[in-house]
């Protein structure tokens, strides 16, 4: 049955809510923001900070939302998902699905605000198990203090008391420090020293 030529100027007023790449980044990265904002707010939480206090760019957050994947790769769901209203939206303008163009408005709303929901309990836990890997001695990844010589505070490893300090960040103003877990340690929290930067005058790491 042919579409009467009201029909089709209907159809043809209906601009795409993705209609450019500019759009189609935009509500790619949204997505993956909120994933490294939940992952950014439950690792510094397992260290006691709050990320809020701390001077995170947001290329940082992106950063993080971009490259937990790698070790919580149930993370693509909501990526692979947001992807794929992309070329919903793209078919459906261009096979002329009328009903889903006109409701496509609440169903974006509706796709974003689950898509949360899955974001959410996915980006916390790969957040917090990422944590619980970096604040454990065995496990950590991060540098290695061997050498570190301050105003009023000094590092060296090995130390006469055994305890190593790992380097947690290095932000705009601190260097933040801390003495990493032992196994049986999963419930306690780190000792963590922030040391002004103006204050050091060595500074060595190891991998």
């Amino acid at each position: 049955m042919q579409k009467s030529e009201k029909d089709k100027t209907k159809l043809e007023d209906i601009k795409p809510q993705f209609g450019n790449v500019k759009d189609e980044l935009f509500l790619i990265s949204f997505i993956i923001l909120c994933a490294g904002l939940v992952f950014t707010d439950a690792y510094y939480q397992r260290f006691g900070f709050k990320y809020q206090l701390l001077n995170l760019s947001t290329i940082h957050i992106i950063y993080k939302g971009l490259t937990m994947v790698i070790n919580s790769p149930s993370m693509l769901i909501p990526y692979l998902l947001t992807i794929a209203l992309v070329l919903l939206e793209v078919f459906a303008i261009r096979n002329g699905f009328e009903t889903f163009l006109i409701m496509r408005t609440p169903i974006i709303y509706f796709f974003l605000i689950a898509n949360l929901l899955i974001i959410f309990p996915l980006a916390k836990d790969a957040g917090f198990k990422q944590a619980m890997v970096d604040i454990h001695a065995k496990t950590s990844g991060l540098p290695q203090i061997r050498t570190l010589t301050s105003n009023n505070f000094q590092i060296k490893y090995p130390s006469a008391d055994g305890k190593k300090y790992l380097l947690f960040m290095i932000d705009g103003d601190f260097v933040t420090v801390f003495v990493p877990l032992e196994e049986n340690q999963s419930n306690a929290y780190p000792i963590i020293k922030h040391i002004s930067k103006n204050e050091i005058s060595i500074l060595e790491t190891i991998m």
